[in-house]
């Protein structure tokens, strides 16, 4: 078992409320993300969403990275 260490975790920070973010497909490849106190962010889309959007993570790895969360559909 490892303990986090402020040098090994790269900075980063969760936006809980799913009904706030606005997301928006900008093409085939790009999208953004408007999150509260934060403004509008862009990502590349990489997968589909599953369902409506639960959360948001925001990490810093290089660039920033914005994580998504969503709650799969019932099949």
């Amino acid at each position: 078992m490892r303990w986090k260490s402020k040098t090994r975790t790269p900075p980063s920070f969760r936006f809980p409320e799913g009904g706030k973010i606005v997301m928006e497909r900008l093409n085939r490849r790009w999208a953004r993300a408007k999150l509260s106190k934060l403004g509008w962010g862009r990502f590349r889309w990489s997968r589909p969403l599953g369902g409506p959007i639960k959360n948001a993570t925001v990490v810093r790895v290089g660039p920033w990275a914005v994580g998504r969360g969503a709650r799969n559909a019932p099949t």
